[in-house]
């Protein structure tokens, strides 16, 4: 049987009523190319058109040529993904009458359009941002988590299989996914060149598919985040990241290994040494690449605020006003963790631990127990820290103290003005500000909406 090649898909499809028979892509239209014509996205035996309705889209997946079990295979890949539903894959439907061509109903898989960017073009676009490809990396990590969590080896893991979308890790092209139905049979295909295993045979058909390949992703994300220069000096192949097939069937006289062996990063050279290695292993003894490097929690801070913060800056362990150390504290009341001079409260030097604020609004790290108490006699002053209690019995706040929890920069404590000399008078309530960045101590006879620091200047919103 002869099947349509690129150029006769998109010649078909310029006619949606007539090559189609679902009843969404009768109606659609073909996104045209500068020639007016369908824009095909062509791939290995297929060729892919997007079409538009209503504000709906879809990729539509038409077949050059014949797939053994096709429609079985795409079957039980449905089923399996719509037991869980994971965040990584895309709605489609295998249609058997899917397009009429010369006179014959082929098959075709219909798909959400997922609007997005490949994994090489995100890392292109963010070498100026190093920290936004160490957050894919561990994204990336997740990802191969939760594909060996819902037991689905997807078989083809590369750069144009990998779109970026809102931050989120979608996958696409299923045709060598692996679910457990259809253990015994063949893969047919053994994926992108520059991403499998040297060894890798379409015999090789299990959950183990995509250790090697998730392996030479995340090492090549994560190299890049250390040093972006490595993505113009390494890569020599544009279809793939920093390795390549010849690296893997010869590590050792590998120019790319030879590299990055050699460079001074020790997460670069355990990760290439781990790919070297790999590449000697039969293909089922790669272990997953989440089971041997730990995982740094996602921040919930955005790009464009960790950019600006210098975390390479040595950690200042002294009080700079009087010398003395810096005490780590905690706060469950204010949601957050500061450092403090040990010779509070003579010296009132505090400053937040931003580390501890980035870590806790990502939602990764639990808030920590309630810390020490405010010292007698002193209202809003901190005092000295004491043994934070187990989470079963934690102290108590203490009273009067509020504070807004979108910006936890004032401390308000509410007392007794008790200085008045006349007696048999209601005692004046003020109000008691002490400054987070400072720790100066001012107070107001009612609660402002802002207040500016007469110490330090800073302003902080109440």
């Amino acid at each position: 049987m002869h099947w349509p090649s690129g150029q006769e898909y998109q010649e078909i499809v310029q006619n949606p009523r007539f090559c189609f028979e679902d009843s969404d892509l009768k109606h659609a239209e073909p996104v045209l190319n500068r020639l007016g014509l369908p824009r095909p996205s062509s791939g290995n035996f297929a060729t892919v058109f997007r079409l538009k309705l209503n504000g709906r889209e879809w990729a539509v997946k038409c077949f050059t040529r014949r797939i053994p079990e096709i429609q079985k295979r795409y079957r039980e890949i449905g089923i399996h993904l719509s037991k869980y539903n994971p965040d990584f894959s895309v709605k489609f439907e295998y249609i058997e009458r899917g397009i009429r061509a010369q006179g014959t109903w082929l098959p075709i898989l219909k798909m959400d359009w997922v609007e997005g960017i490949t994994l090489e073009r995100f890392i292109e676009q963010n070498l100026q941002q190093p920290r936004s490809i160490e957050r894919l990396s561990n994204d990336w990590l997740t990802l191969l988590q939760s594909l060996s969590n819902v037991n689905v080896a997807h078989g083809d893991l590369q750069h144009g299989n990998v779109l970026i979308c809102n931050n989120q890790i979608k996958l696409i092209d299923y045709d060598g996914m692996f679910v457990p139905s259809l253990k015994g049979a063949q893969s047919n295909e053994i994926g992108h060149y520059n991403y499998q295993h040297p060894f890798r045979a379409p015999r090789d058909y299990d959950l183990h598919l995509d250790n090697f390949a998730g392996l030479v992703i995340y090492a090549s994300l994560k190299a890049v985040s250390i040093d972006p220069s490595l993505w113009r000096s390494v890569r020599t192949d544009e279809d793939g990241l920093l390795f390549k097939k010849i690296d893997y069937q010869s590590p050792e006289k590998s120019d790319c290994f030879r590299r990055l062996t050699a460079h001074s990063d020790e997460t670069i050279r355990n990760l290439v040494l781990r790919i070297k290695s790999s590449c000697g292993l039969p293909i089922e003894n790669v272990q997953p690449v989440f089971s041997i490097v730990p995982r740094t929690p996602r921040t919930g801070l955005p790009d464009w605020i960790k950019d600006h913060v210098n975390n390479n800056k040595p950690q200042v362990t002294s009080c700079p006003k009087c010398g003395k150390a810096l005490t780590k504290c905690t706060s469950s009341k204010l949601m957050m963790t500061y450092w403090e001079c040990s010779a509070a409260p003579s010296c009132k030097y505090r400053r937040d631990d931003l580390d501890g604020l980035q870590a806790r609004s990502s939602g990764m790290v639990p808030e920590p127990a309630t810390s020490n108490q405010k010292s007698a006699g002193v209202s809003g002053t901190p005092g000295g820290p004491t043994a934070v209690p187990p989470p079963s019995s934690p102290i108590p706040p203490a009273p009067g103290i509020n504070t807004n929890p979108g910006t936890g920069q004032i401390i308000i404590s509410t007392g007794t003005n008790s200085s008045s000399p006349r007696t048999g008078t209601t005692p004046v309530q003020k109000i008691t500000l002490t400054c987070n960045f400072c720790g100066h101590i001012t107070r107001r006879l009612k609660k402002p909406s802002s207040i500016k620091c007469s110490k330090c200047g800073q302003i902080s919103k109440l």
